[in-house]
């Protein structure tokens, strides 16, 4: 960046500054008294530049105004690169600023507005207000070295950009750090509930199974009381079937008995006396049918067909016999069937609940809404039936001979329909309490079924959300180890920057320190913190900065002054580029001053355009400036 131009209005000690065709390479001077108004030149530079002076903060531009000025304006143009630009600046006693810049030749500016004209000159030139003062303007001050912990002297080795990433990762560090923490306690709350939960996992099948083995139980009970039902109906239908089939079939045999005989009789009648008439068999025959009333010896021709008669009658009933004897053995297979299922009925273990009313009471108080206690009561209910029904068949030892008496007679078709009903009242009395129990039980052992089931649910999820809980706390820590590696990376990499960066500035105060010290010390150590110590030819050792003259320190600090100022034009500007010097040679003798000026302009291909100021040059040296100004208490309008 090299200046063409300058021209303000109202601003500081000026009116009128203009300061137009500014030679591109060699030395400005500026002299004057004290007070003359050389600083303003420098501050105003400084303040078209970045809209604040070295002396005057971002806030303080009314401060700018000149004595008595409502407002003021500054237009700076200047070159880069191959193009011309210009910064123009506007702000008045309330405070208004404002800001643009323009490339010559183009229509639209490259930005308006006080930031984005500060963004677009530091893109376009590449530094900013920071690195500005600490390289290129050398306000009116005590000249010191530059403090390697600054933000400038850092971003001008490259290692600024190192050290913000470093933060940013420390931020993260710590952003990792606290999450892993945070999620450490999470799985902790999370144990501690999956720990609360006790879990078994043998319970739920236990519940299961026992819930299987109740409804199987049940439908047992129900199934047997049905098929006996079933059973019962059939015999109690073929009951009086049988009796009357077996009625019938003694009714057949009396009347197959008498036919027989008859057939019998008649048959041997006939035979007696048609074949053997003659024989004392026949007459004595003879004689008892004479004795039946309205008997004739001629009917004796006619006994054979009452014989043949008979014995058709007697075929006729066994036939019917038969079909009753068929009868009545499908009929008598109801009574094994029902004795079968009866028996099964009958040794049915109906005390399946071994728990007592009481218990069920207790369960009744504990429950604490009403269908809970409803059904509590009908478990009571249940309960006190089976009670009742036990009771009412007297010992187990009783009942069960009672049972297998009725068994047997029904086995053998003996047992009334009565009978069979009172068994199966007295078993259905049984059954239904036990039914209606067995469905409470099994409805509670749902419900415990189906809270475990939510209970193993929530384990899962638990045991889920530790598992990646466990998978984030990992990442966290691979993130917090990659960025720990990258941070000592970045570390290694600036200390290496820096070391490289105080190298290449002890390598350019070594050149130019002769410059300046006419050859009496040319070279020096500059440590990591830019502490300079230097070799004196004379003392054939290396002196602390404290061990020499005031007006050589002053030639030290400006040699590295200038040194740094090269190494950002080198890292970071990469073109030509001015330099402002306010008083750089207070306290030099004539000679020292002398020397200085005629180094100044050999010290760099790229720092070609050098401003210095100075209350008076020597006039030997007047000749080395390719342009000089001066100033006085009474110029307020500054012209070149």
């Amino acid at each position: 960046m090299i200046i063409t131009d300058l021209t303000a209005r109202n601003l500081l000690k000026y009116k009128k500054l203009d300061l137009h065709g500014l030679p591109e390479t060699g030395l400005i001077g500026i002299s004057g008294e004290n007070e003359s108004g050389k600083s303003s030149v420098g501050e105003t530079i400084c303040f078209a530049l970045f809209g604040q002076s070295f002396s005057l903060g971002p806030d303080e531009g009314k401060k700018m105004l000149r004595w008595g000025a409502t407002s003021g304006s500054v237009k700076l143009r200047f070159r880069v690169r191959d193009a011309i630009y210009e910064l123009a600046r506007f702000l008045d006693s309330d405070g208004n600023h404002s800001a643009r810049l323009a490339r010559e030749g183009d229509e639209a500016p490259v930005a308006t507005g006080i930031l984005p004209v500060e963004n677009a000159l530091t893109a376009l030139v590449g530094f900013d207000y920071d690195e500005y003062v600490e390289a290129f303007y050398l306000a009116q001050r005590e000249i010191h070295a530059p403090e390697a912990g600054s933000h400038a002297v850092k971003k001008m080795a490259g290692i600024a950009a190192l050290e913000h990433a470093g933060k940013e990762l420390d931020d993260e560090i710590q952003a990792e750090t606290k999450a892993s923490t945070e999620l450490n306690q999470e799985i902790l709350n999370l144990e501690r509930e999956h720990t609360d939960l006790e879990i078994d996992d043998s319970y739920l099948p236990k519940l299961e199974q026992e819930r299987e083995a109740l409804a199987n139980t049940g439908r047992l009970a129900k199934n047997l009381l049905t098929e006996t039902q079933d059973a019962a109906g059939t015999y109690n239908e073929g009951w009086p079937k049988l009796k009357s089939a077996q009625a019938r079939k003694r009714f057949q045999g009396f009347f197959k008995f008498i036919f027989l005989l008859v057939a019998l009789l008649a048959g041997a009648a006939w035979y007696v006396l048609t074949q053997m008439g003659d024989s004392s068999q026949a007459q004595q025959l003879g004689s008892l049918l004479a004795r039946i009333p309205q008997w004739k010896e001629d009917y004796a021709q006619y006994l054979h067909y009452v014989a043949g008669g008979a014995a058709g009658l007697f075929i006729l009933t066994w036939l019917f016999g038969l079909g009753t004897r068929s009868r009545i053995r499908a009929l008598g297979e109801n009574g094994p069937r029902l004795a079968d299922k009866a028996e099964a009925l009958g040794r049915f273990d109906f005390d399946i609940f071994p728990e007592t009313v009481e218990a069920s009471d207790e369960a009744d108080e504990e429950s604490g809404d009403g269908e809970s206690s409803a059904t509590a009561d009908a478990a009571s209910h249940a309960e006190a039936s089976v009670t009742s029904a036990r009771e009412s068949v007297g010992s187990p030892s009783a009942d069960d001979a009672a049972i297998d008496r009725l068994i047997s007679r029904v086995r053998r078709n003996e047992a009334t329909p009565e009978e069979v009903e009172n068994f199966l009242a007295e078993k259905s009395d049984q059954v239904e309490p036990v039914q209606v129990r067995v469905k409470i039980e099994v409805g509670k052992l749902a419900g415990d079924i189906s809270e475990e089931k939510e209970r193993l649910a929530l384990a899962a999820k638990l045991k889920h959300d530790i598992e990646l809980a466990r998978e984030k706390m990992s990442q966290h820590a691979e993130r917090v180890e990659l960025r720990e590696l990258s941070g000592e990376l970045l570390a290694l990499g600036g200390r290496d920057m820096s070391r490289r960066f105080n190298s290449e500035v002890r390598d350019l105060v070594g050149r130019l320190l002769p410059l300046f010290t006419e050859g009496r010390y040319e070279h020096l150590q500059i440590d990591d913190n830019l502490n300079v110590r230097v070799f004196s030819t004379e003392k054939k050792d290396f002196l602390n900065i404290e061990e020499i003259s005031s007006g050589t320190q002053r030639q030290i600090m400006l040699a590295m002054r200038l040194a740094v100022s090269q190494q950002l034009v080198s890292s970071l500007v990469k073109d030509r580029q001015f330099i402002f010097l306010d008083e750089p040679f207070a306290f030099f003798d004539a000679a020292r001053t002398h020397a200085s000026l005629k180094a100044l302009p050999r010290l760099s291909d790229e720092i070609t355009q050098i401003w210095v100021v100075a209350q008076s040059f020597p006039e030997e040296a007047r000749g080395d400036f390719t342009a000089l100004i001066d100033c006085g208490h009474e110029i307020v309008e500054l012209t070149l």
